[in-house]
């Protein structure tokens, strides 16, 4: 009895062992296919020779309309608009299926136009896309990368962050696009009443915003945000600040990206994995 019992849990733990393994083989490889293509769009754009070419891109999908770049910073991705919130969760930007998706604007906004544009990403594990967004919430984080910069085909804009946040998901900070008059106040009034950090930017019912978000923990349906001012900028700034990207799309490139993550995943764990 003692033996069949002893082969029994054998059995078992051999089982655990193998279902973990292909469970752990096979998020390392969708997260090497996405990384594979975050390169592959960088390529297609030029941004090893620090520009982002339009036209190279929207041969491959129109609905690439923009470029988000964080100088020092993982962040260096195309951005889509979609007719629907859905498409690009789990789309890259040539249509094919990857598990960190891309980043996209909300369906119902006229980027830059609006009052607040949106733009969402995944937390990924592996600090892909928005997963080091939350990070903005800490004060060191924030001191050391004070903007982003987001191309479009036509116009090119800094975006200096005003606040970091963390919200549910159903926040008046996503119903704020279209905002005008009194509410626009309601909603700097809002934003700064959450804010985790202190920044050198100032709020004004005249100036328009873009609100970076993404998942985040730390209640049910949580989310992180970035609320940055939008401001235009010339060539000229952009060319002094855009160091490019040139990822190596190779699986040691992809090794030295998740060393470059590790910190991010030693402080979060695995649960987002």
């Amino acid at each position: 009895m003692k033996n069949v019992l002893s082969k029994v849990i054998t059995l078992v733990l051999i089982g655990v062992i193998l279902f973990s393994g292909f469970n752990i083989a096979k998020s390392f490889n969708e997260y090497w296919q996405s990384y594979k293509q975050s390169v592959g769009v960088s390529k297609v754009a030029g941004r090893d020779k620090k520009t982002v070419d339009f036209n190279a891109l929207q041969k491959v999908n129109p609905e690439i309309s923009a470029w988000l770049y964080g100088k020092d910073t993982r962040i260096d991705y195309a951005v889509a608009k979609a007719k629907d919130n859905d498409k690009y969760l789990h789309r890259s930007y040539d249509g094919k299926y990857s598990i960190s998706g891309t980043l996209f604007f909300d369906k119902d906004n006229e980027p830059f136009s609006d009052f607040v544009t949106i733009i969402y990403g995944h937390h990924m594990k592996d600090g892909s896309m928005f997963g080091t967004l939350a990070d903005w919430r800490n004060q060191d984080v924030y001191d050391k990368h004070k903007s982003f910069y987001i191309y479009t085909p036509s116009k090119k804009y800094r975006l200096d962050v005003v606040a970091a946040n963390t919200v549910p998901a159903d926040d008046k900070i996503y119903q704020s696009m279209h905002l005008e008059g009194a509410e626009k106040q309601e909603f700097i009034d809002h934003v700064m009443s959450n804010n985790q950090i202190h920044t050198d930017s100032q709020m004004s019912i005249s100036d328009k915003y873009v609100v970076l978000s993404t998942c985040s923990y730390e209640f049910q349906d949580a989310r992180a945000v970035v609320v940055c001012k939008l401001v235009p900028v010339d060539d000229q700034e952009v060319k002094k600040v855009d160091a490019g990207n040139s990822n190596d799309v190779s699986v040691t490139g992809f090794l030295k990206m998740l060393w470059r993550s590790s910190k991010s995943f030693l402080k979060n764990g695995f649960k987002n994995f």
